[in-house]
């Protein structure tokens, strides 16, 4: 998208006081001051040179930009003032003198009461759930007692309840909304209604969502003579609307889709992220995959009218809604939106009537869109696998609990309605139907409809609690371990055990329905369970200590019935857990049950192999984990496993040869040879924590160039290594391991001031992992403190370095000044 020299130097101006990823790098005023300033001049740019509806927008919403960041400046308010005069102006609107901004101010007003209801409500009804310890009898850590079943039933009510609350006082703002906009632009030219789409017809939206919504015309309408006047009008209508939303002043500059700051369709071409603005009600984003609002997506003449434009009549908007063949995901994923309205404002009739045609398109057209929605499915379990997103939250920094406590769970049940042709909307709804048609037990529907309370309450109380529409929980805390997972501490803390179980267990269940072409022939097996999920899930959530307790009440069971390959993979869960807690001597007891046993899942064995190597490396016994890792090397790249787990299983092995020929035989050159090949695997393909195993190799290849003297390219690696654990929130074992390296690779260099430097940083990062009270065990905070004797030691000496350094320097001057001054004398 083309932009002009003016703008581009505004746009590079910005990117001068951002970080590389488009942040701000402080949030002082003197930052914000600048930015202000810069927003400013970009929308008067955007204003005076507007070509179409969308650069007015565009203007006001970068107006909002720099009020958001200096409130106080009084030319920013007056700017945004007269852009809305000259909109309504250039509207040819009925009140010319309609104040916009005043308008917002009002709704602000109304959207503050809802959000403090919200609040309070949903604080209200925390139910107490009892923890998993509580629970955890029987070998399960669910019980189906009547107490408990009523405690959920009555949080399951009281969710539903409130998420129809918040809609209905959302619509009602949007009719607050639709109305002031109908007396400014005057009597609309013909019958029409606002209809929304989205989560506020699914009836799931919260205070900070995005409204998103179509105007639907009277059939007839198109055959008029005056018919593009019309369109003119509801344009216009939609423009206002619009620039009163803006006027919240909650719509971040991506949404609005700035070329020279947010260019979607280039890659590379977005770079500015805005963490400033609070983001919260707006319309949809400018996307090509998105623009779920009147104007549509972007249209390619001047003017900027769109080929999607979503004002049309009953008729034209129905088409959205079938789709070909031949479409691709993108309108798939529009024509499936379009399909789900609600009634805002406006005639009702209309709606009705829309509705009737839709109904009918969608009995047509069941054939393709179960064709489409098989497709969709797939792409949904690979992008939303609860399993894939629980192990990519260790050593992460932040986790989208959209994706994991949401969608992970609303995307499938949505899929089953649609399945089954059920008008139903709402995940709630979607279950109950199903109930009552038999296609669900009622233990199903209630733990279906429990998980479903526990997502919108998710979701609505990350929001409430920041007060923005924020996706993202972050860790807030520093590691000190890369296998660490603080995210999961804060989850369960926000959610409460019961409920984090709950939901995983039966979205778990869900997605392996769904992998099935017949998802409700095992549905209700799969919602239940076993022992084997039990131990799947608390290993994944690293309940290690509730992991061993059932695993105690399983062995203590004369009635335990498991099959075996169950047993096993439960046995290997136990293991982990076991090493996990550094009881390394526990697991290879374990582990020497499967000597009497056939293992046939190669994906089975090629864990015990890898742990068993972990073990004994662990507890010393070097040679034999050298040995061991040789063997290894050899089965794993022979087995049949398939894709991403057998190069895991594969880059553990070879992680652990290339450690024993280091420590073990100070093979550098052999060892640096396997991690390179480690490294290479890791590049190949996504594997479970790819970005802490890629930051492990690159650290374990930085000592190896150490050992080979090879200080430069050590230097590098380690670097490498340091930067990318810089997007992990820094565990601190890592990030100090790296620094150690740099600094020696200084002092061999003979550079012990830049040596000193790195030290002293890594006695900083060990510092502040004192003061944060970093979870560790016993073994971690022995080793901690041991690291810290031998960094005292270090610094020391390096101290004693430079002053030997600078002690032969002054004296080297005396022997100068001395010369120069005999060679006076002798003149």
């Amino acid at each position: 998208m083309s932009c002009s020299e003016e703008e581009i130097n505004l746009a590079n101006q910005l990117k001068l006081l951002c970080t590389k990823v488009g942040k701000f790098y402080k949030e002082g005023e003197d930052i914000l001051d600048k930015s202000a300033s810069i927003f400013n001049n970009l929308a008067c740019l955007y204003e005076n040179n507007a070509e179409n509806k969308r650069d007015l927008i565009k203007a006001a919403a970068l107006f909002n930009a720099a009020i958001v960041r200096q409130p106080q400046i009084i030319t920013f308010q007056k700017n945004l003032k007269t852009l809305c005069r000259n909109i309504l102006r250039v509207a040819e609107a009925l009140k010319l003198e309609a104040n916009l901004i005043e308008i917002s101010q009002q709704l602000k007003e109304k959207i503050e009461t809802m959000r403090k209801n919200a609040d309070k409500r949903l604080q209200s009804h925390i139910t107490d759930i009892p923890n998993a310890e509580e629970i955890m009898t029987n070998l399960h850590f669910y019980v189906t007692n009547e107490k408990m079943f009523n405690l959920e039933q009555v949080e399951i009510r009281q969710m539903q309840d409130l998420q129809m609350e918040i809609s209905q006082d959302y619509t009602d703002l949007m009719v607050f909304v639709a109305k002031k906009c109908e007396e400014i632009m005057g009597n609309p030219p013909c019958r029409y209604c606002v209809a929304g789409m989205g989560s506020l017809a699914r009836k799931e939206i919260t205070p900070y969502s995005d409204f998103e919504h179509v105007i639907i015309l009277e059939e007839g309408v198109q055959n008029q003579q005056n018919y593009e006047k019309t369109l003119e009008y509801f344009r216009w209508l939609s423009v206002v609307f619009q620039i009163i939303i803006i006027n919240l002043g909650e719509t971040i500059i991506p949404a609005v889709a700035i070329p020279s700051l947010n260019d979607f369709s280039t890659p590379g071409g977005s770079w500015f992220l805005d963490v400033i603005t609070r983001r919260g009600i707006s319309f949809d984003a400018m996307m090509e995959h998105a623009s779920k609002f009147p104007l549509g997506p972007q249209g390619t003449d001047r003017a900027g009218i769109s080929d999607k434009e979503l004002i049309q009549t009953a008729s034209n908007m129905a088409k959205y809604a079938k789709p070909r063949s031949s479409d691709n995901t993108a309108i798939y994923s529009m024509a499936d939106i379009i399909t789900k309205v609600c009634f805002v404002f406006g005639c009702e009739q209309v709606f009705n009537d829309f509705s009737t045609q839709l109904r009918q398109l969608l009995r047509n057209e069941n054939k393709v869109r179960k064709e489409f929605l098989e497709r969709q499915t797939k792409e949904d379990l690979r992008k939303f696998n609860i399993v894939n997103n629980l192990m990519d939250l260790f050593g992460a920094e932040q986790a989208n609990i959209k994706h994991i406590f949401y969608r992970s769970l609303t995307l499938f049940i949505s899929a089953l309605g649609i399945k089954e042709s059920i008008e139903d909307y709402s995940c709630f709804d979607i279950i109950k139907t199903l109930r009552a048609r038999n296609l669900l037990s009622e233990k199903t529907e209630h733990r279906l409809l429990f998980a479903a309370s526990v997502a919108c309450r998710v979701r609505l109380g990350e929001y409430v609690s920041t007060n923005r529409q924020n996706d993202y929980v972050a860790c807030g805390q520093r590691y000190y371990n890369i296998s660490d997972n603080q995210l999961l501490l804060k989850l369960c803390k926000k959610i409460g055990e019961r409920r984090l179980l709950e939901y995983l267990t039966t979205t778990y269940g869900l997605q392996q329905a769904m992998m099935s072409s017949n998802p409700f022939a095992n549905i209700d097996r799969a919602l239940i369970p076993t022992l084997l999920v039990q131990f799947k899930v608390l290993r994944f959530l690293n309940f290690y200590n509730h992991l061993l307790r059932l695993w105690s009440d399983y062995n203590a069971n004369p009635s335990r019935q498991v099959q075996e390959k169950d047993e096993m993979w439960m046995r290997m869960y136990v293991i982990g857990a076991h090493r996990r807690n550094r009881k390394y001597q526990a697991a290879l007891d374990e582990i020497s049950w499967f000597d009497s046993k056939k293992v046939e899942d190669p994906l089975l064995e090629g864990n015990l192999i890898t742990t068993k190597i972990n073990c004994f490396y662990n507890i010393g016994r070097k040679e034999e984990a050298f040995v061991s890792s040789q063997h290894a090397e050899a089965v794993l790249k022979n087995t049949n496993i398939a894709g991403e787990e057998k190069l895991d299983l594969l880059c553990h092995g070879i992680s652990f040869l290339g450690i024993c020929k280091s420590e073990i035989l100070e093979d550098y050159e052999g060892a640096l040879t396997k991690f390179e090949e480690e490294l290479s695997y890791l590049d190949q393909t996504y594997v479970v924590s790819k970005i802490s195993r890629k930051v492990v190799c690159l650290y374990n290849i930085s000592t190896c160039l150490l050992g080979l003297k090879q200080y430069d390219v050590a230097q590098q690696k380690a670097t490498e290594a340091l930067d990318s654990v810089a997007g992990l929130n820094g565990p601190v074992n890592i990030i100090c391991s790296c620094l150690r390296v740099l600094g020696i690779c200084s002092q061999k260099q003979g550079n012990f001031s830049e040596a000193l430097t790195y030290f002293t940083r890594e006695r900083k990062e060990r510092n502040l992992c004192l003061r944060q009270e970093i979870s560790m065990s016993r073994d971690e905070e022995k080793e901690r403190v041991e690291e810290e004797e031998e960094l005292r030691r270090i610094i020391k000496e390096t101290e004693l370095h430079i002053l030997h350094e600078n002690s032969v320097c002054r004296t080297e001057d005396i022997k100068l000044k001395h010369k120069n001054v005999r060679a006076c004398v002798l003149q």
